[in-house]
Parts: C-alpha cells; structure tokens; sequence
C-alpha cells in the first residue's frame, strides 16, 4: 500500500482558526510534528471536509476541492469561480486543461512558456498525482462505504 504517512490539521483556539500543523509518522515509529503553517485560508478550508473527503489543493489559483470518490466539490471563492457546484472530477480535469491550452496561447513572444503556463502545468500535474494517489490509497486501504 501507498501512503504519505502524514496528515493536516487546523490549529484552533475556540472557533478562532490559527492555522495549520502537519503531522507524520516515521516509518516504524509513532506520530509526530512535522511542521506548522499561519495559513488560516487552508486551516478553515480543512475543518469543511467531511471524512471521508481529500483535500485538493489548487495553489496557482488559490483554489480548494474535496475530493470525495469521483465527486469534487468547490471550498473557496477562487474555487467556485472555476467549478461554481459539485461535479465529477472529469469536469475539473477539462477545465484545467482548458486553463492550461488559454495558458499556452498566451506565450512570450519570444516563445518561452509564460509563468501562468508553468503554473497551470504544475498544477495539472499535482492535481492528477494527488488523485492518482488518493485513488491508490483509498483501495489499499479497502475503504468501505
């Protein structure tokens, strides 16, 4: 089985969002630490995900889904602005890929990619990994539903 061994969280004082930790576990030991964040963005959007739902996490746009089997669901404003409601993950795979072909037309003259072409790449590239590997992990584990 495929796993990260690490997890996200918020970091919470009451309902004040502070930001993030992550945690992982070393192979063959006990969870532990791994970093913190003052991302309160990404913090709030953690405690919408039910869970059974996987975080994507669409940097270049400031874009947050839940990933929820085939069904992705928009988190955020700069989401809703790409997927205004819940849809297959099929129809954010096109309008990525449709973000990145407007990316590509928008070339240097000089012929170089543009930044937002570079980002779109990344992001479509980061996105099907995290998926892939959600997917990958979610039958490993024998999730039952």
């Amino acid at each position: 089985m495929l796993t990260t061994r690490s997890w996200l969280a918020s970091i919470k004082r009451g309902d004040h969002v502070l930001g993030t930790l992550l945690v992982w576990r070393p192979e063959g030991a006990t969870a532990e630490p791994a970093g913190f964040s003052r991302d309160v963005v990404l913090g709030s959007v953690l405690g919408t995900l039910s869970a059974t739902e996987l975080l994507i996490d669409d940097a270049p746009n400031g874009a947050f889904y839940a990933l929820d089997g085939t069904t992705v669901r928009p988190l955020n404003d700069w989401a809703e602005q790409s997927l205004p409601e819940p849809a297959d993950l099929s129809v954010l795979k096109e309008i990525v890929a449709e973000q990145h072909a407007a990316a590509v037309e928008q070339e240097t003259v000089q012929g170089y990619p543009s930044g937002l072409t570079l980002s779109l790449m990344g992001m479509a590239l980061a996105l099907l990994a995290a998926v892939a590997l959600a997917i990958h992990a979610r039958r490993g584990r024998g999730d039952r539903r």
